[in-house]
């Protein structure tokens, strides 16, 4: 009986153990976004600042800008795992101007050197432009529901189990072309990102470009077409959503 009351404590202590092993082992395994319904769109809207490598202040734009985005609701917490797509993106560029010689994005503002913003194309594939509509109140509206570029793709979490901090990840295939003064300058690669989470209440809080990763190839003739460039921005994320581990 002696033998067996020793025992016990020991027993309910190892049981214990495996109960918190095999918790932390569940939450290891997937992320879950919760407020999302099934094939509703995540926005991330942003002022965005796109320059040269570095953000240097030759050739630097400024554009209001909305990523459009489908998410997946589970994504298992392995890097490389594509979660989702950027399926548009909506910039305000402004009442298009009807005069020849005027910017036709006034909206989107450079500086000394880029006064004139022509347009910001998003691509459908390596070359060819996406759909794009008129949405009003100066927006334009680019559509990228097929493309095969523009992908979402998880790369680690910040901060400690079993709640954690942010969600590391990166947009595979970010293609635009940027036509600048009349000259059309293409950026292509990999843009990388970190959504941020409140810890307490475990609500996406917003999102962020990773500047010192991302650095996109230029193509293009001339100062205004800069052989590598990186942007800058912090998006609001709408609509509400959770992270939840499982």
């Amino acid at each position: 009986m002696r033998i067996h009351r020793r025992l016990l404590p020991i027993v309910l202590t190892a049981l214990l153990a495996l109960a918190l092993g095999a918790s932390i082992a569940t939450a290891l395994r997937s992320i879950e976004f919760r407020g999302l319904e099934a094939g509703s769109r995540v926005q991330a809207s942003s002022r965005l600042t796109f320059a040269e490598t570095g953000l240097g202040n030759a050739t630097k734009i400024i554009c209001n800008i909305t990523l459009l985005r489908t998410v997946s609701r589970i994504i298992p917490k392995i890097a490389g795992t594509l979660f989702g797509r950027i399926t548009g993106y909506a910039i305000d560029r402004g009442e298009t101007a009807r005069r020849e010689g005027e910017a036709r994005s006034p909206n989107c503002r450079g500086n000394e050197v880029l006064r004139n913003v022509n347009d910001v194309v998003a691509l459908e594939d390596a070359r060819r432009p996406g759909r794009h509509r008129e949405a009003g109140a100066g927006i334009l509206l680019w559509d990228l529901p097929f493309s095969p570029l523009w992908k979402l793709v998880y790369d680690s979490f910040q901060g400690t189990l079993p709640r954690i901090d942010g969600i590391n990840f990166h947009i595979n295939g970010w293609h635009w072309l940027l036509i600048i003064e009349g000259i059309a300058c293409l950026y292509r690669g990999t843009a990388f990102g970190l959504i941020s989470i409140t810890r307490a209440t475990s609500a996406v809080a917003g999102a962020s470009a990773v500047l010192s990763r991302t650095a996109l190839e230029g193509e293009g003739n001339g100062i205004l077409c800069p052989r590598r460039s990186t942007f800058d921005g912090s998006f609001v994320v709408s609509p509400t959503i959770t992270i939840t581990l499982l």
